[in-house]
């Protein structure tokens, strides 16, 4: 089972890191901007990252699918920067060589929720981007990107970051969920995950989910059956800390359905 597991993770990086002879110049494939965005208060402002893509070419979520890379971002040049955390639209499903892979296409803004150290002073954002796009074949990009806001600097790309908001998952409670247990069996570096997720309205198919959990924590691609309002949910699951305990609350589902995405955060356990 772990060489299964392996062979399908090597196989999507293989597919990710695929250069193209003959590359086109940078910034003809994507484009990536900050976007200020508003103030909220307290040192809090609500800002957005960017992505313009050029037709044809697509770029990945946080959980890429079977294939491709996520986006691995680097603030630690940034100053006056208390936290930061990026927030996720809804991805589209794509097929990528026989492989269902999760992204974007044409343009997406990822709100930004920024917290500076010190309300008073400009929070200076720097940002080393690592990310992968695809088209036919698939490249991995950098951008670097900078911008400084000032704690009294008018609202400035709302509309962006207001969009990628508008695109967030549903919560369970949005999406009349009445129910999430899961469990995990085995020990060791292998595990088997199970989860029951309860809608108060019937699935006409059964969705894509998908599993994550703590970074040292590896989930294959779900298998999902649909019955009534009722989904019952498997994967494998490979941990590199074979001795580590996997906590329940660590665990994030996303349901990708024909006409909702659901964001489900953390599971209860079965009752026995």
């Amino acid at each position: 089972m772990a060489g299964r597991l392996a062979a399908g993770a090597i196989r999507g990086c293989v597919v990710a890191m695929m250069l193209a002879g003959g590359a086109a110049a940078a910034g003809e494939r994507a484009s990536v901007s900050l976007a200020a965005g508003w103030a909220e208060g307290a040192g809090l402002r609500m800002s957005g990252l960017s992505f313009e893509l050029a037709p044809g070419w697509k770029t990945y979520w946080r959980a890429p699918g079977e294939a491709g890379v996520p986006p691995m971002f680097d603030w630690s040049a940034s100053r006056n920067l208390a936290s930061i955390s990026v927030e996720w639209p809804a991805p589209q499903i794509f097929d990528t060589y026989g492989m269902t892979t999760l992204g974007y296409a044409d343009a997406v803004t990822l709100p930004l929720r920024v917290r500076a150290a010190d309300p008073s002073a400009p929070v200076a954002l720097r940002l080393t981007l690592d990310y992968g796009v695809c088209s036919d074949i698939c490249v991995l990009e950098q951008a670097v990107v900078a911008l400084d806001i000032a704690p009294d600097a008018p609202a400035a790309g709302v509309a962006r970051v207001r969009g990628g908001m508008a695109r967030a998952p549903l919560t369970p409670e949005e999406a009349g969920m009445t129910g999430a247990t899961c469990v995990l069996e085995g020990a060791g570096e292998m595990r088997e995950f199970a989860a029951t997720l309860t809608f108060d309205t019937p699935w006409r198919s059964a969705p894509i989910v998908v599993v994550e959990g703590p970074p040292d924590v590896w989930f294959a691609p779900a298998a999902v059956r649909a019955e009534g309002g009722v989904l019952h949910v498997r994967a494998e699951a490979q941990a590199l800390d074979g001795a580590g305990w996997i906590s329940r609350d660590d665990l994030r589902l996303t349901v990708l359905g024909e006409a909702a995405t659901v964001d489900v955060p953390g599971c209860a356990g079965e009752r026995g």
